[in-house]
């Protein structure tokens, strides 16, 4: 017979009183640094149960002792996410309520370290839900924090679909050129991001130029080299840009002005398709299809450039590369 919820809350409070218990405790865990630094008694039986992390910790090959007690020092985790972390593994509970972002994330960051995979896709679950409004101020800074560990798919697919039904918070972002490639490849490869191509293009190139501080500020005047260091950047992204779906007019002012970054067989793709769309293509195996939202390739949404010269404004205040967006032919 299995105990109802009821029972086992009652279970689980006793056992929360074990960390008052400290005549019983038979390890001492110092965590934090610098000032912020606290030391917890706890039982090695219980801690060892929940995860293997203290398992091995605790090991006759690992665990030092001090007298009677095993010792243990964590520094890198604070005392207040270490509390929350007994409290869990002590009752099964822990209530995230008023807990501000930055400790969320830094017990998501904990849990992870300490093996605890059932407390992980709690908080993740619990900041896709409740801290929405958070992801849309901060894309950068939770998109960085989501894709540290493989593991936290939860968050990273909500930061990921978020951004994709609003593009605009992550790429009008002023530091969106700090964003690692890994993460904004990932973006731009998925259906559902609703921006159109064009727009995806420039501010792609925009990133890649970013990446680049001795690039001239005129197109006119790059080099060879410019132009190969500009194609070894945007490398992974030029066959993922859905280029096929633009029109031959964006593709003729926005595209064309970058030639050389291309390799050959796919830019002879692309101007073939528009001239004969079934002919064979030579780099590209399969066209990737029309990105799935109501705009896409529609005259609904067409690219504002009197909202890009705003962009580019208010970006050139944050940036730390001067004039950087000059390197950009927008076209007309």
């Amino acid at each position: 017979m299995r105990l109802n919820a009821k029972l086992w809350q009652s279970v689980a409070k006793n056992y929360a009183k074990l960390l008052e218990e400290e005549d019983s405790c038979d390890v001492s865990i110092t965590v934090g640094s610098g000032d912020d630094i606290k030391t917890f008694n706890v039982h090695s039986l219980i801690l060892r149960t929940q995860t293997p992390y203290f398992h091995t910790a605790f090991s006759a090959q690992w665990g030092k002792k001090k007298g009677d007690k095993i010792v243990l020092s964590k520094p890198n985790v604070t005392p207040a996410i270490f509390e929350d972390i007994l409290k869990f593994i002590y009752s099964s509970e822990l209530k995230l309520d008023n807990k501000d972002v930055q400790h969320l994330l830094g017990l998501l960051s904990a849990s992870d370290e300490l093996i605890l995979p059932v407390l992980s896709d709690h908080v993740q679950k619990y900041l896709a839900i409740n801290q929405a409004s958070w992801i849309k101020e901060h894309p950068l800074e939770t998109l960085n924090a989501a894709f540290q560990h493989e593991s936290w798919k939860e968050l990273q697919n909500c930061c990921v679909s978020t951004i994709c039904k609003n593009p605009w918070m992550l790429f009008e972002t002023p530091n969106f050129y700090h964003l690692d490639e890994s993460i904004l490849l990932y973006i731009i490869k998925k259906d559902e991001l609703q921006m159109e191509e064009s727009d995806i293009w420039y501010h792609i190139l925009t990133w890649g130029i970013m990446q680049h501080a001795d690039l001239p500020d005129d197109l006119n005047e790059y080099t060879n080299e410019d132009f190969n260091n500009l194609k070894k950047t945007l490398s992974k992204f030029l066959p993922v840009i859905r280029f096929f779906n633009m029109s031959l007019e964006d593709f003729d002012t926005k595209v064309s002005p970058y030639r050389k970054i291309f390799p050959d067989e796919l830019y002879e793709d692309i101007l073939w398709h528009f001239l004969k769309p079934d002919r064979p293509k030579k780099y590209i195996s399969s066209i990737l299809p029309k990105r799935h939202h109501p705009y896409a390739n529609s005259k609904f949404i067409k690219t504002n450039y009197a909202k890009i010269t705003a962009y580019k404004t208010s970006y050139s205040k944050y940036a730390t590369k001067p004039d950087a967006f000059k390197r950009v032919m927008i076209g007309p």
